[in-house]
This record gives C-alpha cells, sequence and structure tokens, in this order.
C-alpha cells in the first residue's frame, strides 16, 4: 500500500474518532453545555472507580471539562455524594 493511501486511511480513522468524541462530549453535557448531565456524572463516577487506570487528567480531556472541575466532583464522591 502507498504511503498516501496508508495516510489517507488513518486520517479518516481519526475522524471518525473525533465524531465520536464529539458526540460522547455532547452527552456529557446539557442543553447550554455548562453542567454535566446525567451522562457526564456517570463518566465522572466510572473515572473515579477506576482511578489506578485513568488518570483525572484523561476524564477532564475527555470530558471537555477543566481538571479542577474532576477533582470538584471526585472530592464529593470521596464524601459519598
Amino acid at each position: 500500500m502507498s504511503p498516501r493511501k496508508i495516510i489517507l486511511r488513518e486520517l479518516k480513522r481519526l475522524e471518525a474518532d473525533a465524531e465520536l468524541l464529539a458526540v460522547l462530549r455532547g452527552y456529557a453535557k446539557n442543553e447550554t453545555g455548562t453542567r454535566l448531565s446525567a451522562f457526564g456524572q456517570a463518566v465522572l463516577r466510572a473515572g473515579f472507580e477506576s482511578r489506578d487506570e485513568v488518570t483525572a487528567a484523561d476524564i477532564a480531556k475527555l470530558l471537555d471539562i477543566t481538571p479542577g472541575a474532576v477533582s470538584q466532583h471526585y472530592s464529593k464522591f470521596r464524601a459519598g455524594g
């Protein structure tokens, strides 16, 4: 396979990944994009419960929120919320 075809194939794959990420971020926030939806909070909870494998920075990037926001949610989870 030519280098050009390999690059085009990989570019299409990256574009599909970016579209999926945009959809997930859309589900993770409310209509105005200012608060996390129930789905977004569930993703945060899953990240919190998998802290050994998923970093707070990774969750912040995934949801397009600040690491500080993730930290605040994690503090609530630790307190039993």
